[in-house]
Order: structure tokens, then C-alpha cells, then sequence
């Protein structure tokens, strides 16, 4: 699968020229309950994308996964406070 090869596709990416700063988003299972969704920049794509995987994943660049990163840290904690309530 694409996922265990992070390594590989950061690297052919950062030398076609893409920015190391690119954000990017791993999502594992992606319309399953147990979806698994990293963030990061492409630099850190090989450490963020699995090399083993539990299901189809896929390796998503673009701007946008940076807002996401943001609103997925927003979810998580509107959810934990209307947990403890």
C-alpha cells in the first residue's frame, strides 16, 4: 500500500521540489469507525504514514490538511469536554 512507502514518496516529492513544509494527512480505514487519520509536513512523512496498516490508507498533500489538523484538534476537545460533562 501507498502508506508503507512514505519514505520513498516524501522523497521523490521533496525532489521534484515540493516544499518539506507541505502539509499532509495518512488517513487508515477511512470510512470505517476505527478511521486512523496522522498529520504532519512531508518531511516527517516516512514517520507519520505506517509501514503496516490495518486497512487501505491514503497519503493526501495539500494545504487544506492543515486547517484540518486544526479542526481535528478542535473536535477532540469539544468532544473530551462534552464527555466530562
Amino acid at each position: 500500500m501507498g502508506a508503507g512507502e512514505g519514505a520513498a514518496i516524501a522523497a521523490a516529492l521533496l525532489e521534484a521540489g515540493k516544499p518539506s513544509s507541505t502539509p499532509v494527512a495518512v488517513i487508515e480505514n477511512a470510512s470505517l469507525p476505527q478511521a486512523v487519520v496522522r498529520f504532519g509536513a512531508l518531511s516527517s512523512l516516512a514517520q507519520i504514514a505506517p509501514r503496516e496498516t490495518s486497512g487501505p490508507a491514503l497519503i493526501l498533500l495539500g494545504e487544506v490538511f492543515e486547517a484540518a489538523q486544526a479542526l481535528a484538534g478542535d473536535e477532540a476537545v469539544r468532544r473530551a469536554a462534552s464527555q466530562s460533562e
